[in-house]
């Protein structure tokens, strides 16, 4: 990419999981006034140079929040996180599933 885009450390950053603050010197603000608007700036480039701006997003959350600033093209979890979300969700599934095993013995029937 040219201008904004080639030069600016948050494309970069952003490219390479998301250590944009850390080197625009505000490390870990994703929700700082300058970062934001240097990610409004590489949308805007991307989009004058009719590129599709791209990000790791680790959690849905995240992708969301970028799809809707315009980001088209998104990797998308980290491992341990989409492994964690899911056996959260089967535990509780077999905890729910278990209450009612044990509610439906003591009912008469």
């Amino acid at each position: 990419m040219v201008g904004e885009v080639r030069d600016n450390p948050v494309k970069q950053a952003l490219s390479r999981g998301g250590r944009a603050p850390g080197a625009m010197g505000i490390p870990g603000e994703f929700g700082h006034r300058d970062y934001l608007a240097a990610v409004d700036r590489i949308v805007a480039a991307c989009a004058a140079h009719a590129k599709a701006p791209a990000i790791f997003a680790i959690d849905a959350l995240w992708a969301c929040e970028y799809a809707a600033k315009g980001f088209r093209l998104m990797a998308y979890g980290v491992d341990q996180l989409l492994l964690q979300d899911a056996l959260g969700r089967g535990l509780d599934l077999l905890r729910d599933a278990f209450h009612e095993a044990e509610a439906d013995k003591g009912s008469p029937g």
